[in-house]
Protein backbone atom coordinates (compact mmCIF):
# COMPACT_ATOMS: atom_id res chain seq x y z
CA UNK A 1 0.00 0.00 0.00
CA UNK A 2 2.82 2.23 0.80
CA UNK A 3 4.47 1.80 -2.96
CA UNK A 4 1.06 2.30 -4.67
CA UNK A 5 1.08 5.92 -2.49
CA UNK A 6 4.59 6.61 -3.39
CA UNK A 7 4.38 5.98 -6.75
CA UNK A 8 0.90 8.05 -7.60
CA UNK A 9 3.09 10.55 -5.71
CA UNK A 10 5.51 10.44 -8.06
CA UNK A 11 3.28 10.32 -11.46
CA UNK A 12 1.26 13.13 -9.97
CA UNK A 13 4.88 15.01 -9.31
CA UNK A 14 5.93 14.24 -12.66
CA UNK A 15 2.67 15.29 -14.70
CA UNK A 16 2.49 18.64 -12.56
CA UNK A 17 6.05 19.26 -13.07
CA UNK A 18 7.12 17.98 -16.23
CA UNK A 19 7.24 19.84 -19.49
CA UNK A 20 4.50 19.60 -21.92
CA UNK A 21 5.91 17.45 -25.24
CA UNK A 22 5.04 17.15 -29.01
CA UNK A 23 6.16 14.12 -30.72
CA UNK A 24 6.31 14.32 -34.31
CA UNK A 25 7.55 11.73 -36.85
CA UNK A 26 9.64 12.17 -39.91
CA UNK A 27 10.55 9.55 -42.75
CA UNK A 28 14.13 11.33 -43.50
CA UNK A 29 16.52 13.97 -42.55
CA UNK A 30 14.82 16.14 -45.71
CA UNK A 31 11.29 15.74 -44.53
CA UNK A 32 12.32 17.11 -40.57
CA UNK A 33 14.38 20.30 -42.23
CA UNK A 34 10.78 20.67 -44.72
CA UNK A 35 8.12 19.95 -41.97
CA UNK A 36 6.94 17.01 -43.39
CA UNK A 37 5.29 14.89 -40.69
CA UNK A 38 4.01 10.84 -40.58
CA UNK A 39 1.42 9.54 -38.79
CA UNK A 40 2.96 7.01 -36.17
CA UNK A 41 0.46 4.46 -38.04
CA UNK A 42 2.12 5.29 -41.43
CA UNK A 43 6.00 4.48 -39.86
CA UNK A 44 5.35 0.77 -40.65
CA UNK A 45 8.52 -1.05 -41.54
CA UNK A 46 10.78 1.78 -42.33
CA UNK A 47 13.69 4.20 -40.81
CA UNK A 48 12.04 7.18 -39.43
CA UNK A 49 12.93 10.17 -37.33
CA UNK A 50 11.10 11.02 -33.51
CA UNK A 51 11.26 14.34 -32.73
CA UNK A 52 9.89 15.51 -29.65
CA UNK A 53 9.47 19.29 -28.86
CA UNK A 54 8.62 21.57 -25.36
CA UNK A 55 5.88 23.73 -24.49
CA UNK A 56 7.60 26.76 -26.61
CA UNK A 57 7.98 24.65 -29.37
CA UNK A 58 11.91 23.69 -29.80
CA UNK A 59 13.37 20.56 -30.56
CA UNK A 60 14.51 18.91 -27.61
CA UNK A 61 15.54 15.97 -28.43
CA UNK A 62 15.41 13.67 -31.69
CA UNK A 63 15.56 9.76 -32.32
CA UNK A 64 16.92 8.04 -35.56
CA UNK A 65 14.77 4.36 -35.57
CA UNK A 66 15.57 1.62 -37.90
CA UNK A 67 12.96 0.01 -39.79
CA UNK A 68 12.70 -2.44 -36.94
CA UNK A 69 11.80 0.10 -34.12
CA UNK A 70 15.62 -0.29 -32.98
CA UNK A 71 17.17 3.01 -32.13
CA UNK A 72 20.33 4.06 -33.59
CA UNK A 73 21.51 7.56 -32.58
CA UNK A 74 19.95 10.25 -30.63
CA UNK A 75 20.45 14.13 -30.36
CA UNK A 76 19.62 16.55 -28.04
CA UNK A 77 18.94 20.10 -27.74
CA UNK A 78 19.58 22.18 -24.90
CA UNK A 79 18.81 25.79 -25.03
CA UNK A 80 20.12 29.34 -23.18
CA UNK A 81 18.84 30.31 -20.27
CA UNK A 82 18.83 34.03 -20.71
CA UNK A 83 18.07 33.82 -24.79
CA UNK A 84 16.33 30.74 -25.53
CA UNK A 85 19.40 30.37 -28.26
CA UNK A 86 20.17 26.65 -28.87
CA UNK A 87 23.38 26.40 -26.92
CA UNK A 88 24.24 22.94 -27.39
CA UNK A 89 23.57 19.97 -29.51
CA UNK A 90 24.81 16.80 -28.71
CA UNK A 91 25.08 13.42 -30.69
CA UNK A 92 24.35 9.89 -28.70
CA UNK A 93 24.76 6.10 -29.59
CA UNK A 94 21.84 3.95 -28.27
CA UNK A 95 23.46 2.49 -25.09
CA UNK A 96 23.76 6.45 -24.74
CA UNK A 97 27.45 7.18 -25.04
CA UNK A 98 28.39 10.64 -26.00
CA UNK A 99 29.89 10.24 -30.31
CA UNK A 100 30.00 14.65 -29.67
CA UNK A 101 28.23 17.62 -29.22
CA UNK A 102 28.05 21.24 -30.99
CA UNK A 103 28.14 24.17 -29.06
CA UNK A 104 26.99 27.58 -30.05
CA UNK A 105 26.86 31.22 -29.47
CA UNK A 106 29.18 33.62 -28.92
CA UNK A 107 32.64 33.31 -26.50
CA UNK A 108 32.54 35.71 -23.10
CA UNK A 109 31.36 39.16 -23.37
CA UNK A 110 32.35 42.02 -21.36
Amino acid sequence: MVRLVGFSLLVSAVALLGDERDVRYFRTEIAFLSGVEVSLKDLRFRSYIEAMYDSSGRIIRKGFFTRLNRLERFETFTYDNFTGDLALKSLYSPDSTLRGFTEFGGGEEV
